[in-house]
């Protein structure tokens, strides 16, 4: 198989300018790589190779089953590509039949253009047998760029269906999954492991179906041409394994590539064992699908990351302040972000609260500035998490007031902040005085009473 090929595209989310009265200067919240974590999780292909002598046979092969209901259309495709001093490389991919002569694996473990391909069947049955590769029927592969040994798997569906030299009788063929899409939440495939001189054995591996907001953030629904699964672990030699949704049903998907946990940078949305399949209901191989499927591709995977972040950012902008109910005035929040802990990936900021209107008739003769701290951070399933911690309540003496107008002076005793702030810009992009110093210290503030 070959990894997630993904294009890192660099983003600037600009969101709206913070203004204190009688200040002009913008608030630092940008959006950017870092910032939102848009490097992609790499999916390694499974295909196996073998340097062997140029005796090799597919009569050698031995492949058994011990799972119960183990299904005879499983087997092993070897491409024998000839190398120099009479030597064979081996290049081995699960698959499986769909039709009396017919078999289907990846499309990356596709040599038929350079070697003599064979599909081998299980040895533990009495219909073992192998056969001659003839012709190649279909195919939907990209290969990676500069990826000349298929390491990286793409994001594209990977499969190829063979033509086999004549029928092999006594085997049920696997009915390849078509039509509609359905819900489900795990894949359960049948994956051939094992080593040239020890055989090979059928196991199973048991797949979560889910979205995750960072690398899969599609549902079944949208019948995605390619569906991720999580924490089951594969190997190589993988590639071409039959994925079920349920025991003896239609095969659904074809595994493809995996993807090992992540520890480096502590990203805990990166923990989990993947594993990349291709959609069998959006091939067309058997003519038109039954409903237009929706293309998985790193554009459309880190839009859709950015939208979901972009979204959450919006939310702490438009929160009011802990307790907000019981307050005497409303408050409207002003958002600057701060250099974040590396060894805490995510976002963190500082929100200052300035009033709006108050609730009261009462002429104020002080005026509270709530200030809080919330931490952005991303649980397993990169679902976002909002951490919200109170800093101080600062009190502000009116200085002078101005009833007909509803605008008060005061001044504000700012704290200095624990945390260092990302720099401040003017409006001409120039950059400014630090916070808390560039919020003022002595101004004017409109609070008039709030709409009834």
């Amino acid at each position: 198989m070959t990894g997630y090929g993904y294009l890192l595209i660099g983003f600037v989310l600009l969101l709206s300018a913070c203004k204190p009265f009688g200040q002009g200067f913008r608030s630092s919240i940008v959006a950017n790589e870092a910032a939102i974590q848009l490097n992609p999780k790499i999916e390694r292909g499974t295909e196996q190779t073998q340097i062997v002598t140029r005796d090799w046979s597919p009569e050698n092969i031995e492949l058994k089953c011990e799972l119960p209901g183990c299904p005879k259309a499983l087997g092993n495709v070897f491409f024998a590509e000839p190398l120099a001093n009479r030597h064979i490389k081996l290049h081995r991919c699960t698959a499986f039949m769909i039709a009396p002569d017919q078999v289907m694996t990846n499309g990356h473990c596709d040599y038929s253009d350079r070697a003599t391909g064979y599909f081998v069947t299980r040895t533990d049955i009495k219909e073992k047998t192998w056969r001659k590769i003839t012709q190649r029927r279909f195919i939907r592969y990209t290969q990676a760029p500069n990826d000349p040994d298929r390491l990286i798997e793409t994001l594209n569906p990977d499969v190829v269906t063979y033509q086999l030299e004549k029928e092999i009788p006594g085997i049920t063929a696997l009915t390849v999954a078509r039509g509609a899409p359905v819900e489900y939440t795990q894949l359960f495939g049948l994956v051939i492991d094992g080593e040239l001189e020890n055989g090979y054995a059928v196991k199973k591996i048991a797949c979560t179906v889910r979205t995750h907001a960072r690398d899969f953030p599609f549902a079944l629904w949208e019948a995605p041409t390619l569906i991720q699964g999580y924490d089951c672990q594969s190997q190589r030699g993988n590639s071409g394994s039959p994925m079920f949704a349920k025991e003896g049903g239609e095969v659904e998907a074809i595994l493809q590539g995996f993807g090992e946990p992540q520890e480096a940078g502590g990203l805990e949305y990166r923990k989990h064992w993947t594993a990349l399949t291709t959609n069998l209901r959006c091939l067309d191989d058997a003519g038109p699908i039954a409903k237009p499927c929706t293309d998985v591709n790193q554009g459309e995977i880190d839009r859709r990351w950015r939208q979901y972040h972009q979204e959450v950012v919006q939310q702490i902008y438009r929160r009011p302040p802990e307790g907000a109910s019981s307050m005497p005035i409303t408050y409207s929040p002003r958002v600057y972000e701060l250099v974040s802990d590396a060894e805490k990936p995510g976002r963190d900021f500082q929100v200052y609260f300035y009033p709006s209107c108050r609730r009261t008739d009462a002429e104020p003769t002080e005026v509270r500035f709530p200030i809080e701290q919330v931490e952005l951070r991303f649980n397993e399933w990169a679902d976002a998490k909002v951490i919200v911690t109170p800093v101080a309540q600062v009190n502000a003496k009116v200085e002078e007031s101005w009833p007909e107008e509803s605008t008060y002076r005061v001044t504000v005793p700012w704290p200095t902040s624990a945390r260092q702030f990302k720099p401040l810009k003017d409006d001409e992009g120039k950059d400014i005085q630090p916070l808390p110093a560039a919020l003022g210290g002595d101004f004017a503030i409109a609070l008039p009473i709030c709409p009834r």
